[in-house]
Order: structure tokens, then sequence, then C-alpha cells
């Protein structure tokens, strides 16, 4: 070898390493260049409107699941909230009706003015004491008394004192008398059901009547009873001046001005009277209309309003 060869060499190899360096910046750059393109796709992708509302949705919708266990813990308290004040409700009622039940066993005149209020809770659902005047519906809770009759039971018999007014609470009363040739055998004259009431005819006729039927409790029966007194005191007062507003207002008809001219007739227009049902009527209806059973079975007067016939 020449003297120069081995200086050629490491030229050359250093020729040769540059070459390689400069071969590897520049695949370095190249590499460079595609990942700044690459970033700059991506970027271009993100910035795509269906990317941005997809990862909004995904957002939300996360924002969602993770609420889930707040809402139905919170809706879980609000059920066991609604079920504890129907409770206390329920144990609130249940309480007043072993109140109401403890007073309505005991003398009415011992009643506090608390028994009292909670006895005329009960009276006034019903329409027989609708019309009375406060201080009457006040009056009558010291006369009220409650009874439950197991079926077959007798509420009384014949010949017993007409000494009370009844009211059926719940159940079926039969009023049932003898045949006349036969003292065993009895016939159905009457039958009253929940929320109707017997009695009053009998408590009419004067203190020392007797009844002259039996009432029968078909099936169990709650009924209420009022003493004679509290019925003349409240129910019958009432009624008798209910009969008056309704007998001055006939007298002013001309139809029934002849009844007027004798005692009998004026009976007869007291039971008139006494017939009539009271009832409010809202504007726009139609009280009775041609062709309908209605329109002979019943007779009608204005109290108070006006009233139009129409052809």
């Amino acid at each position: 070898r020449s003297p120069d060869a081995p200086t050629s060499n490491t030229e050359e190899e250093d020729e040769a390493r540059g070459t390689w360096g400069e071969g590897k910046e520049e695949a370095e750059g190249e590499e460079e260049e595609e990942e700044d393109d690459f970033g700059d796709a991506s970027e271009e992708e993100s910035e795509d409107p269906w990317a941005v509302e997809l990862q909004e949705k995904y957002v939300a919708w996360r924002q969602t699941v993770d609420q889930v266990p707040h809402n139905f813990f919170k809706l879980v308290r609000v059920i066991m909230n609604v079920l504890g004040s129907m409770k206390k409700l329920y144990q609130a009622a249940a309480g007043r009706n072993q109140q109401r039940a403890a007073a309505l066993q005991k003398p009415g005149n011992q009643r506090t003015i608390k028994e009292r209020f909670l006895v005329e809770e009960v009276i006034v659902r019903y329409k027989y004491f609708r019309n009375l005047l406060p201080e009457q519906t006040s009056a009558l809770t010291k006369h009220v008394y409650h009874k439950v009759y197991a079926a077959g039971d007798n509420i009384y018999k014949d010949g017993d004192p007409a000494s009370a007014y009844y009211i059926v609470a719940s159940g079926h009363v039969q009023i049932l008398r003898k045949r006349e040739n036969d003292d065993s055998k009895r016939v159905v004259v009457a039958e009253h059901f929940t929320g109707e009431s017997f009695g009053e005819a009998t408590l009419s006729l004067g203190p020392k009547t007797r009844h002259t039927t039996i009432g029968f409790c078909y099936s169990q029966c709650e009924i209420f009873t009022i003493t004679r007194q509290g019925y003349m005191e409240t129910v019958a007062k009432s009624h008798f001046e209910r009969v008056q507003a309704v007998t001055t207002l006939m007298k002013q008809l001309p139809c029934f001005r002849p009844l007027l001219k004798s005692d009998q007739g004026r009976q007869l227009l007291d039971l008139a009277a006494a017939a009539f049902v009271e009832r409010v009527v809202p504007q726009g209806t139609v009280v009775v209309q041609q062709d309908e059973e209605s329109d002979i079975n019943f007779f009608y007067l204005v109290k108070k309003g006006r009233l139009q016939v129409i052809r």
C-alpha cells in the first residue's frame, strides 16, 4: 500500500460518514415534516363539526349517567316523605274516629266541646241536617248516639215507645208489619239503605206513640239515633219552618187560593208544602224537557230566580 492509503481511506470514511449524516438529517427532517402533516391533519379532523357535536353529546351523556344515582335517591326520599305524611294522616284520622266513637257512647250532657265538634263532623254529612242553623246543629250534638246491629237484629219492635229518629250510616234496614190474620208472618212495608232515615212519622204523632212496625236489620247496620227531644228541637223545627216558607209562597199563587177557603183545604196545602224538596239549579240548566217522565211526575215552584219556558 502507498503511504497515502490510510489517509485516503479515512477521508473516504469521513466523507461517507458525512454523507450518511446528511442523509440521516434529511430523513429525520422528512419524518418531522410527515409528523407535522399528520398533526395538521389531526387538527383539521378535530375541527370537523360532526366530531365536535359527537364529543359534546358524549360529554352530556356522561353527565346524565353520573347524575342518575343522585336523582334516583332524591326520588326515593320524596316517596318516603309522601308515605310518611300519609301514615301520619291515617293515624290522625284513626285517632279522631276512636275519639268520636267514644264520644257517641257518652251521655250527651257529659260531652266536652271537642267531643261535640267530633260528633258534628258526622251529622253534617247527611242531607237531613244541611238546612239546620249552626246553633241547631250544635244543639243536636247532645242528642246523637251510635250503635252497630248484627244482621237479624231488631232496632225496635212493635209496641216499643217511639222515642228516636234513625239514620242508616251503613247497611240495609227493612220495616216490617205483621199480617192482620197471621201474626207469625210479616210484610215488608219499607226499606232503607245507607244515607237514608226513618222514624220521623211516628215521632210527629205525639210523645206517647208506640211503634206498630218492626225495624229489622237485613244486614249488619250502623245506625245513628237521635232522641225525640233532639229531633223536635232541631230537625222538626227546621222542617216546620221550611214548610211554612213554602206554604206562604203557595198562598200567593192563584191555583192554590181556592184551598184557603176551608180548613180541609188549608190542611191539604200544608201537606203539599211538606212534600216539596228545595233544590238549587245552576244558571243555564234545563229543569224539565218535553216528553220526559219528570214532566208529569213533578210540580215546580220558583222560590227565587228566573225561569224561561221555551217552545
